[in-house]
């Protein structure tokens, strides 16, 4: 939501998620308040549910995008893997929804799309504000600035296991001196 509200077209977007093999879900977009900030929210209907994450990531590799954006998919897929494997122990568990998720799939190539429609190359990280953290959320963050979230949402998921590994894996740099704000985008 965040980069449609930045001013990326809807429909750029949607073409990354077009060049999925298959439909994996309807995409709208809906404008939303979030503690009091005026946000776009990406409301996502699965289509489909994948059995496993090695076929939500052989589904994944049939994407017909430039080889730029596939990498960072499948990286950050594979990344959200090995951390949600290591918070719940093995192959079962919690983690599992997560990673047959369309919503996965959607917010994965939404990012990794867009910032390239976007023509951005690099990510600077600022510190990730931290609320509740769930545990493969934990493992992303190894190595990454974190400060505590502000008191009225520390009880709340502000960093989800999905932002941390785009975060982690995107994440070029590290946010210090000062930059030029060129545009500004809200996503619930």
């Amino acid at each position: 939501g965040a980069m449609v509200d930045a001013g990326l077209a809807p429909a750029r977007l949607a073409e990354g998620w077009r060049r999925l093999p298959r439909q994996v879900a309807t995409v709208k977009f809906k404008s939303v308040r979030r503690s009091g900030i005026a946000a776009l929210a990406v409301d996502v209907k699965p289509r489909i549910r994948f059995r496993s994450a090695s076929e939500t990531e052989r589904f994944l590799r049939r994407g017909r995008w430039p080889a730029s954006v596939r990498d960072a998919v499948i990286g950050t897929f594979q990344r959200l893997v090995v951390a949600e494997r290591a918070a719940h122990g093995g192959t079962g568990g919690h983690h599992g929804d997560l990673l047959v998720s369309a919503d996965t799939v959607v917010d994965l190539v939404g990012v990794c799309w867009g910032l390239s429609a976007l023509g951005i190359t690099a990510l600077t990280v600022s510190p990730l504000p931290l609320g509740l953290v769930a545990p493969a959320t934990a493992h992303l963050l190894k190595g990454l600035a974190v400060v505590p979230a502000p008191p009225a949402v520390r009880g709340e998921e502000i960093v989800t296991p999905t932002g941390a590994a785009l975060v982690a894996s995107l994440g070029a740099g590290r946010a210090s001196g000062s930059f030029r704000v060129t545009a500004t985008g809200a996503g619930a």
